[in-house]
């Protein structure tokens, strides 16, 4: 194995070798670039077209109409990407441009070709506005026709955005549309069960516990003055019989009717009940029930009054029948008496029936109350839920008018395709270089791959780290005319082939380029 000095030698001595060989250095890149001319001229060739779509923002801020459509541009760009490749269009695309093959293999060859010759690439992407600009490249080896392909697919393009956008924001308006009906018909529902719940149950809520309370307390003030008034009914009831018997006994004694031997009841009755009237008028308004009572009672003792005056005048025959004894005055008032009393148990019967209904009332409203607080339990969110949806769905609604009167994000094309003469492929930089490089190993090569199957030490350098001895002594080498004529018929070989290796190239220049 070598060491490094004798690597380092080595090298040196094939770098010797190709300086003494160096038109390898001139023949092998001009072969090489005259193989690259050739073949550049006759390799199949691809041309390219390229258009660039930009993406305009929405004409109106997002503040105040938000868009639906809130997908990224390069997301939406591969959705559309799929859909124009898809084969409708790929079928209306070859009968307007490349004829539509009869054979279906063929078809399906054609349409691979076109969806992997097309590419699609965002050049710059306003992510906050929603903005962009994205090209479409398109390969064949017909320029006129790569134009033509790329500027149809870039009007497919537009037209095919229009409509996802369109229809992606009708199907979002009718799904939000759909889940507001949904919360809506819930809502109705629970709305129904309460007030069904609320009608069975009307005076029993809360809200109505402050009125039952008054009509409890005010009901059982009625029943107070009720009882009192009774009661004074039923005395006077009794202090009326008293002194009727009283008066009959003395009427028996003197032989006196008892209208003679009695004072007049009637008339101090009516002045009693008129100062009780007064009395009551001061502690309660006119429409109370004892108040009502008692101008009852005082109308009635009148009219009782006149009506025995007027009978006194006239034939007690004509107002009485035989078989009837008259009336004293005693007896109307009594009679007038029982009366209101009777008139005052009824409404004391009605009375205690509202205590009854009003204290029911106040005893159920808090049962009724937590059966109303479950039954409501989730109204608020379902409210709150259909009042977000419906603000949803108003906000899509002004969205799809938007991108039906064009105002949303739209396509536009920048720059149309137009036919190139300069191929994408090959290229003829690259492949100048590789031809180059090519033609540069083929001939050098040869001559490393000699120096390193049979190695020469040619100078002194040379010898001295290939051997491990010491070197004592070298002599030059003795330039004999045989020598001479060596190198001389060397160095014409190699300016010979030079120049004819310039000469071929410059004349294929000519040929593929004049």
């Amino acid at each position: 194995m070598l060491r490094q000095d004798q690597k380092a030698t080595f090298f040196l001595e094939q770098i010797d070798r190709v300086k003494r060989w160096w038109w390898v250095l001139v023949v092998g890149p001009c072969f090489g670039l005259g193989a690259g001319i050739v073949a550049y001229e006759y390799l199949p060739k691809t041309y390219e077209a390229t258009t660039r779509i930009l993406v305009s923002p929405p004409q109106i801020d997002q503040e105040f109409v938000r868009s639906t459509v809130t997908d990224d541009m390069s997301l939406r760009l591969q959705s559309l990407h799929e859909a124009v490749l898809s084969r409708p269009y790929m079928q209306k695309l070859m009968q307007e441009v490349f004829g539509v093959p009869e054979n279906q293999v063929a078809r399906e060859k054609l349409m691979a070709k076109i969806r992997r010759r097309l590419e699609t690439r965002v050049t710059s992407a306003d992510y906050r506005r929603g903005g962009g600009l994205f090209e479409l490249m398109y390969r064949d080896e017909d320029p006129q026709r790569a134009a033509r392909v790329v500027n149809l697919l870039a009007q497919t393009y537009i037209s095919e955005n229009i409509r996802m956008r369109t229809e992606q924001v009708e199907s979002t308006t009718d799904t939000l549309q759909l889940l507001a009906d949904e919360a809506l018909s819930r809502l109705r529902t629970k709305e129904t069960e309460i007030a069904e719940f609320k009608r069975l149950h009307l005076y029993e809520l809360n809200e109505h516990l402050g009125a039952n309370l008054q009509l409890l307390s005010g009901r059982r003030a009625d029943l107070e003055a009720n009882t009192r008034q009774s009661r004074i009914l039923e005395d006077r009831l009794q202090t009326l019989r008293a002194q009727k018997e009283q008066a009959l006994l003395i009427s028996a004694e003197t032989g006196t009717t008892i209208e003679e031997t009695a004072v007049d009841p009637t008339m101090a009755r009516i002045a009693t009940l008129q100062r009780e009237l007064q009395a009551l008028l001061t502690r309660y308004t006119k429409d109370h029930p004892t108040v009502r009572a008692t101008r009852t009672q005082l109308d009635d003792l009148i009219a009782s009054r006149a009506s025995s005056t007027v009978g006194s005048t006239e034939s007690d025959a004509a107002t009485t029948s035989a078989t009837q004894a008259p009336l004293t005055s005693f007896d109307i008032e009594m009679r007038a008496t029982e009366r209101e009393i009777a008139r005052l148990r009824q409404e004391r019967r009605r009375v205690e029936q509202d205590l009854e209904l009003y204290q029911r009332r106040v005893e159920n409203t808090p049962q009724v109350e937590q059966q109303l607080a479950e039954l409501t339990k989730g109204y608020d969110i379902l409210d709150s839920q259909y009042r977000e949806y419906q603000e949803k769905v108003e906000a899509a609604r002004g969205s799809l008018r938007v991108e039906q009167t064009r105002k949303g994000e739209r396509f536009e094309v920048v720059e149309e395709a137009m036919p190139t003469a300069i191929p994408a492929s090959p290229n003829r930089v690259k492949l100048y270089l590789a031809a180059i490089v090519a033609g540069f190993g083929l001939f050098v090569l040869p001559v490393v791959l000699k120096g390193i199957i049979s190695p020469r030490v040619v100078s002194e350098a040379g010898l001295r780290g290939m051997i491990e001895v010491p070197l004592l002594v070298s002599i030059n080498e003795v330039a004999s005319n045989r020598l001479r004529k060596t190198r001389r018929a060397r160095a014409l070989w190699n300016v010979a082939a030079s120049v004819a290796a310039l000469a071929a190239l410059s004349a294929l220049i000519n040929v593929f380029h004049a």
